[in-house]
């Protein structure tokens, strides 16, 4: 492709995901299965230009307002690319730009860039979560806090790995490779590779590796090592995880219980498991785990009881903005609610299936009140045979890490754990813990 052409795939695919409010990784998956003759090194540009698009979004259209240029996913690619090869061949490249564009184009090339932006009602949720003065006041550390919340959630994610044996020998693995990587800072059993010290080439090093391929490693993020290390099942448990999808944290739970748990995983959709079914490799997974399709307010589980109840919910995903910066741009207030209810039938859906004294473990990857506290709050409102386990009573038990000042870190907070990439350098999760008095 030349790159005209890759200017205006970009436009296409970015522009395809924007219609029909869609991933823009799964928009560009099937631009490019269409498009047989786009190389490897063609993919990465394209993909490269419009996550950068993307994560820039906000901030374009600040300056292309302000330049008085429509804010079209051809302007905004050229603003962040260029307008060499707009115009330059009339089937492989972008239409040529207007005069008044190409104007345009040129004062908002000359504003300085401004902070990272995400839509107004994102950011509205997220000071809503970090507000500390009543509502209608002025709160400027927590805007401040807001904002630093914003800008991190727009950063690149690093590589974390999930390893079910010794770390050391696992890291040791990864040096015979090439690769370098450190103890993530928060979880016993994980990885993270360095983002300036591996070779372009890292990712496919890496799925090449005998590491991944025995599933003696995962890549896995780090906060979703932390919430499977919540669960805190032990040797002679049983495990439900409701909404298993990949597996994920089914297969962290069957190596960090050595396989001497009972694990069912579970899902809606038949394709999902047959994915975790396909990762069960080690010793612990293969003693641990079964899979079942079981459809959502069927019964079907009714009469059985476990003592420990995962459910990894369904959510607006709002705390990997990281990994789909394009998210919060498709998020709509009713997508929002719909999922709120969806959550709220999944919990009282599994009520009757924690055993006496065993734990429900609720978990979303988003930011927001509605999905986070206020579930938990209505769900101990309706259940008053529940109680929350604290957070921090569960971190100390764990053994992990403290903070600065020697106490549970920040993101430790209340009764209920709340990752952040500002706060914890992991994707955005909430756990909350409920015990069956």
């Amino acid at each position: 492709m030349t790159p005209a052409a890759r200017l205006l795939a970009t436009i296409e695919a970015l522009e395809s995901a924007d219609t029909l409010r869609r991933p823009l990784d799964a928009a560009l998956r099937d631009y490019f299965a269409t498009r047989r003759y786009a190389g490897s090194k063609d993919r990465s540009a394209v993909s490269e230009l419009a996550f950068m698009v993307a994560r820039r979004r906000g901030e374009l259209d600040v300056r292309l307002t302000a330049a008085n240029v429509k804010r079209t996913m051809a302007n905004r690619v050229a603003l962040v690319a260029g307008t060499a090869g707009f115009g330059a061949d009339a089937t492989y490249a972008p239409p040529a730009l207007s005069p008044e564009v190409l104007a345009g184009l040129e004062r908002a090339v000359a504003i300085p860039e401004g902070r990272t932006r995400l839509p107004g009602a994102f950011e509205g949720r997220l000071a809503q979560r970090f507000r500390t003065a009543g509502p209608g006041q002025e709160d400027p550390v927590a805007h401040e806090q807001m904002l630093a919340e914003v800008a991190s959630l727009l950063d690149h994610a690093p590589v974390d790995l999930r390893v079910a044996g010794d770390r050391e020998v696992a890291r040791a693995a990864l040096a015979e490779l090439g690769l370098v990587a450190n103890p993530t800072p928060w979880s016993p059993i994980g990885l993270r590779l360095v983002p300036d010290g591996n070779p372009p080439n890292f990712r496919g090093i890496l799925a090449s590796s005998e590491l991944l391929r025995s599933g003696e490693a995962e890549v896995q993020d780090e906060g979703s090592q932390l919430a499977s290390l919540f669960v805190q099942a032990s040797a002679g448990q049983t495990v439900l995880d409701r909404c298993a999808g990949a597996g994920g944290k089914a297969l962290a739970i069957a190596d960090l219980t050595a396989g001497k748990a009972k694990i069912l995983a579970c899902d809606v959709n038949a394709a999902r498991l047959q994915s975790l079914e396909g990762r069960v490799r080690t010793d612990a997974a293969r003693a641990a785990i079964t899979t079942e399709v079981v459809p959502p307010r069927t019964g079907r589980l009714n009469g059985r009881t476990f003592d420990r109840v995962l459910c990894d919910v369904p959510c607006t995903g709002s705390g990997t903005v990281r990994r789909a910066p394009d998210l919060p741009w498709r998020l709509s207030e009713s997508e929002l609610a719909e999922t709120v209810r969806t959550q709220a039938a999944i919990l009282d859906e599994c009520e009757p299936l924690v055993a006496p004294r065993g734990r429900l473990v609720y978990v979303t990857c988003s930011l927001f009140e509605e999905e986070n506290d206020a579930q938990t709050k209505a769900f101990l409102s309706r259940n008053p045979n529940f109680h929350l386990v604290p957070a921090h009573q569960i971190w100390a038990a764990l053994g992990l890490p403290s903070g600065p000042d020697g106490a549970a870190p920040p993101f430790v907070r209340g009764g209920t754990l709340l990752l952040s990439p500002r706060r914890s350098q992991t994707d955005g999760f909430f756990v909350a813990v409920f015990e069956r008095d």
